[in-house]
């Protein structure tokens, strides 16, 4: 029962690191991998020191060197988000680009003008009416 608890268990965790984007992974890994070599270098001055208060102090820089360590990796993750949101961003608009330049080799062009049956007057009057209500047109004499 424990292993097939811990094989669904492992199943699931590589399921949820797939979704990330890569640029995250590597800010992980990075900081991660920095996180355990310093890890192990406040363990090894822990261990050799004989004094207790001298031991304290090492346990109280270390927690504060996390803390900052921390901080900076929040300021990395979020510059990660920034580029994979404005390279997002950047997809998009290509995108749009590219529909618009096709969409406009598609527009045919002629070498005829074009006639509004009635002439330029009756369209003008047309243009007109669609602004205007009829019923502030002046009246026209039968």
């Amino acid at each position: 029962m424990k292993s097939l608890i811990l094989c669904l268990f492992c199943l699931i965790s590589s399921f949820c690191f797939s979704q990330q984007i890569e640029e995250f992974k590597n800010v992980k890994n990075y900081y991660n991998h920095h996180r355990v070599l310093i890890n192990n270098e406040f363990q090894k001055k822990y261990r050799t020191e004989p004094n207790v208060a001298s031991k304290d102090a090492i346990k109280k820089d270390f927690l504060l060197f996390m803390k900052k360590m921390d901080s900076i990796e929040n300021v990395a993750l979020i510059g990660a988000l920034l580029k994979v949101k404005n390279l997002e961003d950047l997809n998009k608009i290509q995108t749009k680009t590219s529909t618009a330049e096709n969409q406009s080799d598609m527009v045919t062009t002629t070498d005829k003008a074009a006639d509004y049956p009635g002439g330029i007057n009756a369209l003008r009057q047309e243009v007109a009416n669609l602004f205007i209500p009829m019923e502030c047109m002046p009246k026209k004499k039968p």
